[in-house]
């Protein structure tokens, strides 16, 4: 055989074996892209992102969120105390949304609901709502009394607040209610209001809260 063919055959052979060391080495790569990219939870940084605007978004809001009714301006003292990584408990302090012993929450809190449903709708996928209710330290009395105590009052007032965040939008199914019954004293140390006095105790016992968490939660 001559010097020239042994030559060609020889380069013909290296040209065979360099094109399936390539493609071995790509066919590695892309296994080891795989594994690291199925490895990774690319959520968390982006839920933990959702989480920080949405607390910016309520804050924005706070100490003051002014709705307009008609031609008058009505003030509502929105407070946000994040309660953990993915708890936000929501209240307004100051602002009294049932008239003493009444379930039916007044008609000019409603639009307040509005705009906070406005600023929660876009993080419903992740998150859901529990709505809190309360009231104040007076046993309800009567001979007909309309409810049996202040758990049943409280809770009443909570499933009014669902139906009215419904109308404005949020789903059934990314709420809960919960009647709290007569206001404590814990619940308001985790708002930082302990040290308020007994007016002032009575008067938020008539607000609402709402507590944001993670579905997993």
């Amino acid at each position: 055989m001559s010097s020239k063919l042994k030559r060609h055959l020889h380069e013909e052979i290296d040209s065979e074996g360099s094109w399936a060391l390539s493609y071995g080495d790509m066919i590695t790569l892309l296994l080891s892209f795989f594994v690291i990219y199925f490895s990774t939870d690319f959520n968390k940084p982006q839920e933990k992102k959702m989480q920080e605007q949405l607390f910016k978004d309520l804050v924005a809001e706070s100490p003051l969120l002014l709705t307009n009714i008609e031609t008058e301006k009505i003030e509502s003292n929105l407070e946000v105390v994040k309660l953990g990584p993915d708890k936000l408990a929501m209240f307004f302090k100051g602002e009294s949304f049932f008239d003493r012993a009444e379930v039916s929450m007044k008609k000019d809190k409603e639009i307040i609901l509005s705009k906070v449903s406005d600023k929660l709708l876009p993080y419903l996928g992740k998150y859901k709502i529990k709505v809190q209710a309360f009231t104040d330290d007076r046993p309800v009395r009567g001979e007909n009394p309309r409810f049996k105590d202040n758990i049943e009052l409280s809770a009443l007032r909570a499933v009014d607040v669902m139906r009215k965040l419904n109308k404005f939008g949020i789903p059934l199914h990314r709420m809960e209610i919960s009647g709290k019954g007569i206001l404590s004293d814990s619940i308001l140390a985790k708002l930082g209001q302990a040290n308020i006095d007994k007016q002032q105790k009575r008067d938020l016992s008539r607000t609402i809260g709402l507590l944001l968490y993670r579905e997993d939660d």
